[in-house]
């Protein structure tokens, strides 16, 4: 049985940056071509993008391949799930708990209240957020003022793949 998620991102340097690019940081977006991701769940899976639509392949373990099970990957408008650490609830501030209050109401109209579903890592509920439109909140609280993910490797990537895939990150 196999436990634990990794993030692997591939950045492929372009030859030829847009003529109108400039700074570090534009270039690290110019240059966020490829990403991965392997979930090693229950099953092993590839997600990939090189800015045009993002796909899902399944690891084939009687071949050893991965094959193509999620073409061209479409994030729903709305799902009836959020990932938080609630266990933080009390040290989060204000705007923070609001939010998370506003998932639990009851509200017809926008399918609320949603399910709580929290695995404590982004990159092993991003499989489940990019088929069925999770909303995930990693915020910092008042004993770690910062959020945890980290842009460069975890959010930045993860945001394209969202990006490529319809939906806002």
């Amino acid at each position: 049985m196999r436990n634990g998620t990794t993030l692997t991102r591939f950045i492929i340097e372009e030859e030829c940056r847009h003529p109108e690019a400039t700074g570090e940081f534009t270039g690290l977006l110019t240059d966020l071509l490829t990403d991965l991701l392997t979930d090693l769940a229950s099953e092993e899976m590839l997600v990939y993008t090189t800015g045009s639509g993002t796909h899902g392949f399944i690891l084939d373990l009687t071949i050893g391949e991965f094959l193509l099970s999620h073409g061209q990957i479409e994030i729903p408008k709305r799902g009836r799930y959020y990932s938080a650490n609630e266990g933080n609830y009390r040290r989060s501030d204000e705007p923070v708990r609001h939010y998370i209050d506003y998932f639990k109401e009851d509200e017809e109209t926008t399918g609320r209240p949603y399910a709580a579903v929290d695995t404590g890592s982004l990159v092993a509920a991003f499989y489940r957020n990019l088929l069925k439109s999770y909303i995930f909140l990693y915020p910092g609280d008042t004993q770690s003022p910062s959020s945890k993910l980290r842009l460069l490797y975890q959010a930045s990537p993860l945001a394209f793949l969202v990006a490529q895939a319809g939906q806002y990150s």
